[in-house]
């Protein structure tokens, strides 16, 4: 996994300068972002992976995934994303039982349109999404998902902004999701957040995190974050560490 990254990120490194664009990405974070990759763009973006951690009745379950998610700018202001679990390794430890499942997850795919608006200071989006449940034996959802998601966002200046994710789930799991985040400038290439997350029904979750990103590159972003559960039904820990490139 990690020479083609290091390729790629020695491709944009000798790139000519005139055709470095600086774009979007959506990880990391509970929500995703509101703009979409100009026609013919691609980004393809990679959990090193990502991570949930939660200890109950003696029970510890770690959870490692690789996520991918590729996205594809196919139109004006529309996009159309594959999302792949393509490996995870889950450990359960308990007193009276051990297990082990290693292997690809689930996939699934959506469509991001970017709407318009207009006033500069404020954008939004929506992306409606299904996963099937392709994985192996414990690293499956074990039914199909539909979502439909939308994302505001509200410039302040000064590399500072305010973005309110709300998510709907449909299926065998049903389940609402709002994520409030505020994002600020620490330098020119480095950035962090701060979130908080609840979702209700099949999906029950009250967390609040933060994260790091940094852009070395215009076209190369480095990310590293962490989600704390807020009480006993949630995974007591999540995050993880990733690296997004964008292909003009």
């Amino acid at each position: 996994m990690w020479l083609p990254i290091a390729g790629m990120a020695v491709m944009l490194a000798t790139a000519p300068a005139q055709s470095a664009e600086a774009p979007s990405f959506d990880r990391p974070g509970i929500g995703f972002g509101t703009a979409t990759l100009r026609v013919g763009g691609f980004a393809w973006e990679q959990g090193l992976p990502d991570f949930e951690s939660s200890r109950q009745d003696g029970v510890h379950t770690r959870l490692y995934t690789a996520n991918t998610l590729l996205r594809l700018g196919v139109g004006e202001r529309l996009e159309v994303q594959l999302g792949i679990d393509a490996w995870q390794r889950l450990r359960i430890e308990g007193p009276e039982e051990r297990l082990h499942a290693e292997g690809s997850g689930d996939t699934g795919v959506g469509l991001k349109w970017a709407l318009p608006w207009g006033a500069e200071a404020f954008t939004w989006a929506i992306l409606a999404s299904t996963k099937a449940a392709s994985g192996k034996p414990l690293l499956t959802d074990d039914d199909h998902r539909y979502d439909i998601g939308l994302t505001t966002e509200w410039e302040l200046g000064e590399g500072r902004a305010i973005a309110l994710y709300l998510d709907r789930s449909f299926g065998d799991q049903r389940s609402w999701t709002l994520s409030p985040a505020y994002s600020f400038a620490l330098t020119e290439t480095l950035g962090a957040y701060v979130e908080a997350g609840v979702s209700t029904g099949d999906d029950h979750s009250r967390a609040a995190g933060a994260g790091l990103t940094w852009r070395p590159l215009p076209r190369l972003q480095l990310d590293l974050s962490a989600l704390r559960g807020l009480d006993r039904d949630s995974t007591d820990w999540q995050g993880g560490f990733g690296v997004s490139v964008y292909f003009p």
